[in-house]
């Protein structure tokens, strides 16, 4: 299950980093003149389009980022709990977190003298 979790996790990083880069590349373009010519690799190919095209095309590539984005966000929720829910029913904890409860009730109760 986690290691679900981190591959759904990735695969939103990955999806972030590309949604950032986009933004990225339309505000360097915003102030650019319309006309002007510019050039896109589609599929493994440098095509000649003008700025209004490639902007129009990176705005919608951005959507649909954004919208993946939201969706695997969702899911990555939905993995959470599914997680949570496991490690409770199985009494199950990270060791980190299985440290910290032991220091807790460890500090809570006073100690004995033998």
């Amino acid at each position: 299950m986690r290691q679900d979790y981190a591959e759904i996790f990735r695969v939103f990083l990955d999806i972030d980093d590309e949604r950032k880069e986009h933004g990225l590349v339309l505000e360097a373009m915003k102030n650019l003149d319309s006309k002007r010519r510019c050039w896109r690799l589609v599929g493994g190919v440098l095509v000649e389009r003008n700025l209004v095209e490639v902007t129009n095309s990176l705005k919608e590539n951005l959507e649909l980022l954004e919208k993946t984005s939201a969706n695997y966000t969702n899911v990555m929720r939905q993995k959470e709990k599914e997680l949570m829910e496991f490690e409770i029913k199985h009494n199950l904890r990270p060791n980190s977190q299985h440290q910290d409860v032991k220091s807790q009730t460890k500090q809570g109760q006073p100690g004995v003298l033998a």
